[in-house]
Parts: C-alpha cells; sequence; structure tokens
C-alpha cells in the first residue's frame, strides 16, 4: 500500500518536473509556420506536406507493409500445405 503511494508521488515529481524543464521544445512561433503550411490547398495529401523527411517515413512504412504482407501469406500457404514426409 505505500509503496503504491510513493510510486503515484514520485511520478507526479518526475512528470512535473519533465515538463517543466523541456529544452527542445519547439517554439510557439514555428509550430504556428507549420500549421500554416499543412493549411494550405495545394493538391498534395497530408504525407507528401511534410518534405523529404515524410515521404521517406512514408516509403519505409509501405515497404514493411508489403514485407509483412508476403511473410503472412508464406506462412499460411506453409501452414495450409504442409511438406509431406517422405
Amino acid at each position: 500500500m505505500n509503496s503504491t503511494r510513493f510510486l503515484n508521488l514520485a511520478r507526479n515529481v518526475v512528470s512535473r518536473r519533465s515538463m517543466a524543464t523541456v529544452p527542445g521544445a519547439p517554439a510557439p512561433r514555428t509550430v504556428k509556420e507549420k500549421q500554416k503550411m499543412f493549411q494550405i490547398d495545394n493538391g498534395l495529401r497530408v504525407h507528401e506536406r511534410g518534405g523529404q523527411g515524410d515521404k521517406l517515413l512514408y516509403i519505409i512504412t509501405t515497404g514493411v507493409m508489403v514485407l509483412g504482407a508476403y511473410w503472412w501469406c508464406e506462412t499460411v500457404f506453409t501452414l495450409a500445405f504442409p511438406k509431406k514426409a517422405d
């Protein structure tokens, strides 16, 4: 019982301190500029508006999904048609 109370107190103290002293927090001005960039109607989809970094992340995610689908199909085929023992 006391350990649970102590852990809750420690969690609260740590979370307050970490939120108060975030060294790399972006300035509100840069966030507003990024929001304006995403609000422009330029015909691009959301994942295309972030630049090269977002494009690379999208391509990697798509590749992982395709690879996972291939491995899933391979596993299902192997389980459905096991090799016969001679």
